[in-house]
């Protein structure tokens, strides 16, 4: 079979994962999140989660969590971020005291920027 430069698979994967990113959406931090009880619902469940040695879910529900805060503001967004990353990096690292205070700075970061 000829090697053909246009035909290499690595070539054309990186062509079409180029072409398939989009930006994800700067959120004007002048409209408040949709929808933040999901976002607390997520925190929530992982720290119970983490109390009942769940480990596996406490990681997926911090997923969600980042899921949900893509709509947040971006200041919010990188500081409640911050805390779901190293509540994650710590559950994985069996330090599930530190990681349940990481979560719970989540939670109240994203409480203090919610409108009273």
């Amino acid at each position: 079979m000829h090697n053909h430069p246009f035909l290499d698979p690595r070539a054309l994967q990186a062509l079409v994962q180029a072409g398939s990113y989009v930006e994800p959406p700067h959120p004007d931090p002048n409209v408040p999140m949709r929808h933040p009880e999901l976002l607390m619902a997520d925190i929530q469940a992982a720290r119970v989660d983490l109390y009942c040695d769940h480990n596996d879910r406490a990681v997926a529900d911090i997923r969600a969590a980042r899921r949900h805060l893509e709509e947040a503001d971006p200041q919010v967004q990188r500081a409640v971020l911050e805390s779901l990353n190293r509540a994650a990096w710590l559950t994985r690292h069996d330090d599930f005291e530190a990681a349940e205070r990481a979560l719970e700075q989540a939670a109240e970061t994203l409480r203090a920027s919610l409108p009273h």
